[in-house]
């Protein structure tokens, strides 16, 4: 259960005091629903303590649905394990579902994750050590979330509140090498594969296939655009009446619908059949077309009981919102250097940019991931990750590119492409360069020499005394002067 979270050093100042102040305003008859431009400050406390008495309300409920979901599942085994696949290199956060009460960090309040990993085995705690610490992080809410998640991650994962149960999931991690691109419709199976029918082995009792996500919004309106949605294999028991073969296991038997074919709960007999091991995820792509819907010019605003509290037109702020308003994101705008016939690979810097329906676009011209791969030969191609790979840069290649998310701008991208530098020219250059500065300073103090020589030959032509020199140890040459003088004397 999703509750805001404030330190505990707020409490005094945030809490309890209003609780008081919005006492009085209760009792003394005005409105805690939150501030307008005549309300006082007590009125504009008293809605921070409605809001703390309905995130009390939803504390209380969590409760209640927990408690019934344990009454009626006791004696059964536990079916409410989830089991995901995830691709490596992605951001993962696993909930919790434990009910908190507001105010409270889930540590504090017994939150504890444990793992079995299918490398290692055996339960250990999350994070185990200081350095999973930086990838491992428990929020306050109580839910785990792993940075960039690795095939070393799989495994099986359970948090616990004060001893007791909350969730459990199986966790696998595919690369992206062991996908496979097909498509929705096809007129050329060969270039544009459809997905793989599900298999049926009557000789273990086993049916594989392909267990589809939701599509994803379409990645563009009023034209023709692109959607997709992932298939990740899936094996489940053919017929409950009889036994699976190599190994009958109670994994499958418990859950009806399946489980992943890269799930750390099957057994290596099941896991390891050609059939299974050999089945890849595909991605499917299809073409969508929807009309473009603007946003509402009037928002509403209710209270805890429905209650409309207050009205807001198109570019107007609530004076309700816990938070001002925020517009769209800035668009991140940075320039990338190639050379001909280098490697490029533009990235779309969004947090889902990996499993959402990402629209590239060459300047105002769109980027169709389903031909521009045969357009161009293979030269030119959106990878598993959404980024867009340019096998080899040319000159002509050089322009601004941006990535689109649900209609909505992310990046541009200005690439820059130039020759390459011959390094061989360079070399003779440098070579060059360097032959002339050496011979300008052998010049150079060749004639410093011959000034130095020329001087000392004329003062030997005139006749000029040298100057005396002052003996070592001893006093100056001026001062040796007087003191003989004094001694002749």
């Amino acid at each position: 259960m999703k509750l805001p979270f404030r330190p505990a050093t707020m409490m005094l100042e945030k809490i309890m005091i209003p609780f008081l102040q919005a006492s009085r305003a209760m009792l003394s008859g005005q409105s805690v629903y939150g501030p307008s431009p005549n309300q006082s400050a007590v009125q504009v406390i008293g809605y921070n303590y409605t809001n703390l008495l309905r995130y009390y309300k939803m504390y209380y409920e969590c409760l209640a649905v927990k408690k019934k979901f344990y009454e009626d599942t006791v004696g059964e085994p536990m079916t409410n394990i989830q089991d995901i696949m995830f691709q490596g290199g992605e951001r993962v956060v696993l909930e919790c579902h434990a009910c908190l009460p507001p105010l409270v960090a889930a540590r504090s309040y017994g939150v504890r994750w444990m793992r079995r990993l299918m490398w290692k085995g055996g339960f250990e705690d999350v994070p185990a050590n200081e350095k999973e610490a930086e990838r491992y992080i428990i929020n306050d809410d109580g839910d785990l979330v792993i940075l960039s998640i690795v095939n070393t991650d799989s495994g099986m994962y359970t948090c616990f509140k004060h001893g007791a149960h909350e969730s459990t999931y199986t966790i696998g991690v595919e690369d992206l090498g062991d996908r496979l691109r097909v498509f929705e419709t096809s007129d050329d199976p060969i270039k544009f594969p459809l997905p793989k029918p599900a298999v049926s082995l009557e000789k273990f009792n086993l049916q594989v296939s392909s267990t589809w996500s939701e599509w994803t919004e379409c990645n563009a309106c009023s034209v023709r655009g692109q959607r997709k949605r992932r298939g990740v294999c899936n094996v489940k028991i053919l017929d409950d009446r009889f036994q699976v073969k190599p190994k009958d296991v109670q994994v499958l038997r418990d859950f009806p619908g399946g489980r992943a074919c890269r799930s750390a709960l099957l057994p290596p007999a099941i896991s390891q059949l050609p059939e299974v091991k050999d089945r890849k995820t595909e991605l499917m792509i299809g073409y969508c077309q929807v009309e473009c819907v603007t946003k509402a010019a009037v928002m509403q605003y209710t209270d805890i009981n429905g209650k409309v509290v207050e009205i807001v037109e198109k570019g107007r702020k609530s004076l309700r919102r816990e938070t001002i308003p925020t517009g769209p994101p800035k668009v991140a705008r940075t320039a990338v250097y190639a050379s001909i016939g280098s490697r490029v690979i533009l990235q779309c810097p969004h947090k889902d940019a990996r499993t959402l329906a990402i629209r590239w676009q060459n300047g105002s011209i769109l980027i169709d991931e389903l031909t521009i791969n045969i357009e161009t030969k293979g030269r030119v191609y959106v990878d598993f990750n959404n980024q867009l790979v340019i096998k080899a840069a040319w000159k002509y290649d050089r322009n601004t590119y941006s990535c689109w998310v649900n209609l909505l701008r992310i990046a541009s991208m200005k690439l820059y492409v130039a020759a390459p530098l011959d390094l061989s020219i360079m070399s003779i250059t440098s070579a060059i360069c360097l032959i002339m500065f050496a011979m300008m300073v052998i010049y150079m103090a060749v004639n410093l020499f011959n000034i130095s020589q020329s001087k000392a030959l004329k003062k030997v032509y005139r006749g000029e005394p040298k100057k005396p020199k002052a003996p070592a140890g001893g006093l100056p040459t001026a001062k040796l002067g007087i003191l003989g003088a004094l001694k002749g004397k």
